[in-house]
């Protein structure tokens, strides 16, 4: 039968190009023209698709009528998107703050090693620069619209709702993430008070779904990393003549000779970067198994996650870190109750070079062919440039630190439906940290040149075997009441808190020098003079903090077009004196969707969504050391020498008692937008920083 018809939208205008399919029928369909008339073959109980972006996807039956009359439906899911703030959530159509949302699978599929890598390039304004290759350290300058504030620039990390600090961020699985939000501004960030200048990421981990079924998923992946970088040395002839220019522009006399420079150009073939000869192409590979699913009122996630990275060093075979993950998250209601209940335990084995600066002292030297860090008979040699050791030597010969390291996450939390829109949630979470580091540090042999006989000195206290243990504990308690109800076209929310975060460090280590070098035992020596076994502390080796808070946020929308927002939160840090201790963070946010504006009804119609909003707040920083404000003495062995006998000695830093907040007055201003139906999204934002006096 002839099947004749229209599309139109809820306004009545025709839609052209609508894709119109017969269902199971592969190649049976048509198209609307332009004026939303379509005419198609098909039989009696057939099912005709309608699909058209910007529209939800429709379905109709085809019956007696030959003749249809079909409205799309605009898709407004992308606005409908759930995004996750500080203590709660909102949808995107009425986020007046600066937030962006990366989602999981945006972070799964890109193979690297933990989180803070994932992040890179995946969020405007989230900037990440690696600067080690050493797998074991990971080191990044991490932050968020640039430098901020005076100290540490690292943003807050927030995991499922609890603080966390920031070794923690990559000690998660990136498979166990379901979103990561960034909040940027002072809108979104100044519910977190004196730690939100920089930034705050707030990650949430997967959990099971209602109703559905035991769900299995495994997925795996092998690679190799391979450390190339951007620059190249030019060739060992070419150093010469430049060298020469740079002596001669500064009135020196050249250092090369033209024979030498000859000799070098015929040489060519035998040249070596040294770079080149410290790094290697190293195999990566992950795995990971997780289960969800859920009944009516329960839902469960239970995964396992294996993580080896190889490093890109040579020397010890074994360099490089290993990480198993293992984390549940369970959900259930009970009449008014909801409770959750998340555990999680990483263990990372690693092993690491003791030595530093192993790239940028293999970068700057020249490729004379006659440089070498190695000789054929084994002996690590020096040159003009690398005068007190070589890379290669300490990677191979120069020792190892083997860390074990352990992470255990516990969060709880219980949520009572007081009144409708109106409930009660209580929260306990705690962050168990316990590392581990055995070192071996030995004496090397270093050679002058490759015709050298004897090496030069070595000082054999450099071998050395240390023991490093450290314990932290990290308890976050809150209590919050929120609100959220609608009353026509007016929408208001409420939240009000009172939480603490109590954190507590220890650590101790202790040394011996003039060890044997393969065995890496104590000998006569170690044990002959005072000073060579030794306990090191510092002022650092014990931290005990506590940060009380109250916090509020108080929001109002009409008719999804205007939206006012106030929050706040008020610190109390035992850094601090009682007299400064006490720091007020508030921030106002304004937005307009001038899409729901009558005279904007073509620009919603035809284009999208279009909103204005803008932010101003303060943000705080308490970055300073736990005990700055009081004078701390540290102990130093071999400190100077008295009665012919080297003796201990004491320095002090002076304490500051008048510490204070660093405070950040943040005024951000922001254009959300979006075409073609809300298929393609814009943002465009202005953020000014101006710090205010601080005695930090």
């Amino acid at each position: 039968m002839t099947i004749r018809g229209n599309v139109k939208d809820v306004n009545g205008e025709p839609l052209i190009g609508v894709s119109i399919s017969v269902k199971g029928r592969s190649g049976q369909g048509t198209v609307t023209d332009i004026d939303g008339n379509f005419t198609l073959q098909c039989e009696k109980g057939n099912v005709l698709s309608f699909s058209y972006i910007g529209y939800k996807t429709t379905e109709v039956k085809v019956g007696n009528k030959s003749d249809l009359m079909i409205t799309l439906q605009e898709d407004t899911e992308q606005l409908e998107e759930v995004i996750v703030v500080g203590y709660g959530t909102t949808t995107r159509k009425s986020a007046v703050g600066s937030v962006s949302q990366v989602k999981s699978e945006a972070i799964t599929k890109r193979p690297v090693a933990n989180v803070t890598q994932a992040l890179q390039g995946a969020a405007p304004g989230v900037i990440v620069q690696q600067t080690s290759y050493n797998p074991n350290d990971n080191k990044t300058n991490f932050n968020i619209r640039g430098i901020s504030t005076l100290n540490d620039n690292s943003p807050l990390i927030v995991i499922d709702g609890i603080v966390s600090d920031g070794g923690s961020f990559n000690k998660l699985n990136p498979n166990d993430i379901e979103n990561i939000s960034v909040l940027k501004d002072a809108g979104t960030a100044a519910i977190y008070g004196s730690r939100s200048a920089n930034g705050v990421i707030v990650v949430t981990t997967k959990s099971g779904k209602k109703n559905e079924k035991p769900t299995v998923r495994l997925n795996g992946s092998v690679g190799w990393q391979n450390p190339d970088i951007l620059f190249s040395p030019v060739a060992g002839y070419q150093n010469a003549t430049l060298t020469n220019l740079a002596n001669t522009n500064v009135r020196n006399d050249p250092k090369f000779t033209p024979e030498q420079i000859r000799d070098l150009a015929a040489h060519q073939s035998e040249e070596s970067w040294f770079y080149d000869q410290i790094m290697r192409t190293a195999l990566q590979q992950n795995y990971n198994l997780s289960v969800s699913g859920g009944s009516a009122n329960t839902t469960y996630m239970v995964s396992m996650g294996y993580f080896d990275q190889e490093s890109n060093y040579v020397g010890n075979k074994n360099f490089g870190v290993e990480r198993y993950n293992f984390r549940t998250n369970i959900n259930t209601e009970v009449g008014r109750f909801k409770l959750n209940a998340i555990l999680a335990y990483t263990r990372n084995n690693s092993i690491s070079t003791t030595g530093s600066s192993l790239e940028i002292d293999a970068e700057r030297v020249p490729t004379y062919y006659y440089y070498k860090m190695k000789s054929a008979d084994g002996r690590y040699l020096l040159n003009d440039i690398l005068s007190e050791f070589n890379p290669l030597g300490a990677l191979e010969a120069g020792g190892f630190n083997k860390y074990r390291n352990n992470y255990l996450n516990a969060n709880v939390s219980a949520e009572m439906k007081i009144i409708d829109g109106l409930s009660l949630k209580g929260v306990l979470g705690a962050d168990v940290i316990n590392d581990t580091r055995f070192t071996r540090n030995n004496a090397v042999e270093y050679y002058a040149s490759e015709d050298a006989t004897t090496p030069r000195p070595v000082n054999l206290a450099n071998n050395k075997t240390s023991n490093w243990n450290s314990d932290a504990y990290l308890i976050n308690t809150q209590l919050l009441l929120n609100y959220n109800k609608t009353f026509g076209k007016h929408t208001v929310n409420g939240l009000f808190g009172v939480t603490n975060e109590s954190y507590t460090y220890t650590a101790n280590e202790i040394e011996k020098k003039y060890v044997d070098p393969d065995l890496g035992i104590g000998t006569d020596t170690t044990t002959g003079e005072a000073g060579n076994i030794t306990g090191k502390t510092s002022v650092d080796d014990t931290n005990r903090t506590s940060l009380t808070s109250l916090l509020g946020r108080v929001g109002y929308s009409y008719a999804d077009k205007y939206y006012g927002e106030f929050s706040f939160r008020y610190d109390g840090s035992s850094k601090f004196h009682k007299d400064y201790r006490w720091g007020f963070f508030p921030s106002v946010s304004l937005g307009w969707r001038l899409s729901e504006e009558n005279f904007m009804s073509f620009y919603k119609e035809k284009v999208g969504d279009l909103k204005l909003r803008t932010s101003f707040g303060i943000l705080g920083s308490q970055a300073i050391g736990t005990y700055d404000r009081f004078t701390t003495y540290t102990v130093y062995d071999n400190n100077y020498a008295y009665g012919n006998s080297v003796v201990s000695g004491t320095g002090f830093a002076l304490g500051l008692n008048d510490l204070t907040w660093e405070k950040t007055k943040t005024f951000n201003i922001g254009v959300d937008a979006s075409f073609f139906n809300n298929q393609l999204n814009l943002t465009a934002e202005f953020n000014l920083q101006m710090q205010q006096n601080s005695d930090i």
